[in-house]
């Protein structure tokens, strides 16, 4: 993906594997982005694979039979699936940035009231 934008971004190339960037932000600055994709949103038609083989053969490639199990094989997750993992993805995403954007450095004593020396001792095992 080039770029995207302050929404999630989903790009399908023309063989149907489909991507999406859901950015991650730090206040107004994107910091990164979680992707999800190369998959496919619906099984491989014989048209889509056919496609694929002519434009490797164009390209000089060979279709191969490690090539076509490869293609085969492509994760295959149907468009409301596909949708509810970039929903997912997004609230996640704007959780972690609402917490960092709400995070402040403090001070937390509590641990250290338990943590004395004379706190632990040892136990015998009779």
């Amino acid at each position: 993906m080039r770029r995207t934008s302050d929404i999630p971004t989903t790009v399908t190339c023309p063989f149907g594997l489909t991507e999406t960037a859901v950015p991650l932000k730090l206040g107004p600055r994107t910091i990164g982005y979680l992707r999800l994709g190369q998959v496919l949103r619906r099984s491989p038609s014989r048209a889509d694979t056919l496609k694929v083989e002519q434009t490797l053969k164009q390209l000089g490639a060979a279709f191969s039979a490690k090539f076509r199990q490869a293609w085969q094989r492509n994760l295959v997750l149907p468009p409301e699936r596909y949708g509810a993992i970039v929903r997912l993805l997004t609230f996640f995403a704007e959780q972690l940035s609402a917490r960092q954007s709400s995070a402040r450095p403090r001070i937390d004593n509590g641990p250290r009231q338990y943590l004395r020396a004379g706190d632990f001792r040892e136990t015998s095992r009779e």
